[in-house]
């Protein structure tokens, strides 16, 4: 009762919840497209709610779709209100872009559409171009209809931005250059050449688009690895931490048994007092992220394993902690195989848990050599009462 009291409403509260939710089922029902262009403006910046309402669309067979220079607004917008039509991304939910500079984007393309990368340098020009906002563009995709790659601008922006402010301060100071002799005009703008250089990846560009934007719009990270991720059927990283409601934490319970797939994207080595070695590491997948623990048993078996960039299957328990993001203690793990080398008749590549490998305890496996800071930390985490066997302090 003492708990239900710190989220009970009256009469009256209860009626206006209820009304904003009949309204709200009436919207998502009848005109999906606008309602989710509105629900992914409204939490701008907090990237797993974007990544959930994102999953969320296509089971409306809605795609949101990258940002485009000449089709993004300012916020997510719909191409249609109903089923199976797409949302363009907000340029304002790009990182790095500041509002001023999107409505100066804006207000030029509403003039006229920009015809390339240089036409839109040259208009912005006067705007103080900021190289970091351009290379977010370039980075999410916004110029990928025009007929340079993403590479090619990156290798070059710099440049042509510093070149088009030199002919600026030019322009204001008067100055005549050879453009100029004999007539009043401004110089001309100048030719660019851009390199010719191979294209990124699909993986290359997947990173780039996460790195702006915190989405991926080319594909998913394990596109690669579809088939052996289907036979494995692991949970999705939302579905074990799902977006935090109101402050508070709507994981799984503390030592639930999961299994995710996805890609290393750090890893940290830490020594225990017995001087072993054992691994956290940070798993991502097309919904988020979480991070693992492999303590020394586990970690002497896969330390080859535990790679950056490395695909994997990881199964664990999860340990859930006040004041701590959730994470899993590894059991077992193994690497994923690509779609080019799977057949159907292949039982996913884990290896058998080593003998005597179930989920340690810190305290049996020797608490790792942490620093003054979290050894302070660790010490006030001992003093509450002792956790599950086989859970992480």
């Amino acid at each position: 009762m003492g708990s239900f009291a710190n989220y009970a409403f009256n009469k009256s509260h209860a009626a206006a919840y209820a009304l904003i939710s009949y309204r709200t089922a009436y919207l998502k029902t009848h005109h999906p497209g606008a309602y989710f262009a509105a629900l992914l403006t409204s939490v701008l910046g907090n990237q797993p709610k974007m990544a959930e309402y994102t999953a969320e669309c296509a089971k409306f067979d809605i795609r949101v779709l990258p940002p485009d220079i000449n089709e993004s607004e300012m916020n997510f917008h719909a191409s249609e209100t109903g089923r199976g039509g797409h949302i363009r991304y907000g340029l304002l939910a790009l990182k790095n872009v500041g509002e001023a500079f999107l409505r100066a984007i804006l207000t030029e393309r509403r003039r006229k559409p920009f015809t390339s990368f240089a036409d839109f340098l040259e208009r912005l020009s006067g705007q103080d171009l900021n190289k970091r906002q351009v290379e977010a563009l370039i980075k999410a995709g916004a110029f990928d209809s025009f007929p340079t790659h993403r590479a090619q601008l990156l290798a070059v922006y710099e440049t042509m931005i510093e070149t088009l402010s030199a002919k600026n301060r030019a322009n204001l100071a008067g100055q005549m250059d050879m453009f100029s002799m004999g007539g009043e005009e401004a110089a001309p703008t100048p030719a660019f050449d851009y390199p010719d250089i191979r294209p990124y990846t699909l993986r290359e560009m997947l990173m780039l688009e996460k790195e702006a934007s915190g989405m991926f719009f080319s594909g998913q990270l394990l596109d690669d690895y579809s088939r052996c991720v289907a036979a494995l059927e692991p949970m999705a990283v939302t579905e074990i931490i799902p977006a935090e409601e109101e402050g508070e934490s709507t994981s799984l319970p503390d030592r639930t048994k999961v299994k995710v797939a996805g890609i290393i994207t750090g890893v940290t080595l830490k020594t225990t007092k017995k001087e072993e070695r054992m691994a956290f590491f940070t798993l991502e997948d097309s919904s988020g992220t979480i991070e693992c623990l492999s303590f020394p048993k586990t970690f002497l078996r896969d330390s080859e394993i535990i790679r950056t960039d490395n695909a994997v299957f990881v199964e664990g328990n999860l340990s859930v902690r006040e004041d701590e993001d959730p994470k899993i203690l590894v059991s077992m793990m193994g690497l994923l195989v690509d779609n080019a080398h799977f057949n159907d008749s292949d039982k996913p590549k884990v290896p058998p848990k080593p003998e005597g490998s179930e989920t340690p305890s810190p305290q049996a496996e020797g608490k790792p050599n942490l620093g003054a800071q979290e050894a302070a930390a660790q010490s006030a985490a001992a003093r509450r009462p002792r956790a599950p066997e086989g859970s992480y302090n």
